[in-house]
């Protein structure tokens, strides 16, 4: 007779690991894949590219304590969250002023427990994080996360040079006009050396 094959007992970095990627479904799913300050959302097509939505920490990840409570998670666009002029990563004056104005209580939260301590190499500890994880939003959670404001989206797309095909037009013709100057301030040279 076989014997029963033992379970394996996970290593806590292999459980660390798996829960950041738990940590990042978790965020997306609460913000149901929209960027959390303009509304895009993922798969959006714009100018013929899919769109990618991140999971961002708004305290570092470095910070055990809320690495990963999806209270210190929000969802944002790639403009929002590294590339734009007013992205968390290149302007955080312009992400915590955001937060104060339409996330005050997670923002609060954060500035509350980015000082706790947690053991994240007990093994008990990381299954509790694991399980209120997988839980879904509670109304408290859904006033929270001001979750109203996560679906008008209309009233948001202004704030994402993407959305507004009109930036682009502007900057062609911008461009054009400077080339065009240029050859006119090259033709001009070229015709006045020949006389």
């Amino acid at each position: 007779m076989k014997e029963p094959k033992k379970k394996k007992i996970q290593k806590v970095s292999k459980i660390k690991r798996r829960l950041l990627h738990l940590w990042s479904q978790t965020v997306h799913r609460d913000h149901q894949s929209r960027c959390a300050i303009c509304g895009l959302k993922t798969g959006d097509i714009v100018d013929g590219k899919v769109q990618k939505i991140d999971a961002h920490h708004i305290e570092d990840k470095t910070n055990y304590a809320l690495r990963f409570n999806r209270k210190n998670g929000i969802l944002l666009c790639v403009w929002h969250h590294k590339f734009g002029k007013d992205s968390a990563h290149r302007s955080p004056t312009f992400f915590i002023e955001w937060m104060k104005k339409v996330r005050p209580q997670q923002l609060t939260y954060i500035q509350e427990h980015r000082n706790d301590e947690i053991d994240n190499d007990n093994k008990d500890i990381l299954a509790q994080i694991e399980s209120d994880l997988k839980k879904p939003l509670s109304q408290e959670d859904r006033l929270f996360f001001n979750i109203a404001d996560l679906e008008n989206i209309e009233s948001k797309k202004h704030l994402n040079p993407m959305f507004v095909p009109q930036n682009k037009s502007k900057i062609k013709k911008a461009k054009g006009h400077l080339f065009d100057d240029i050859e006119n301030i090259e033709s001009k040279s070229s015709s006045s050396s020949s006389s």
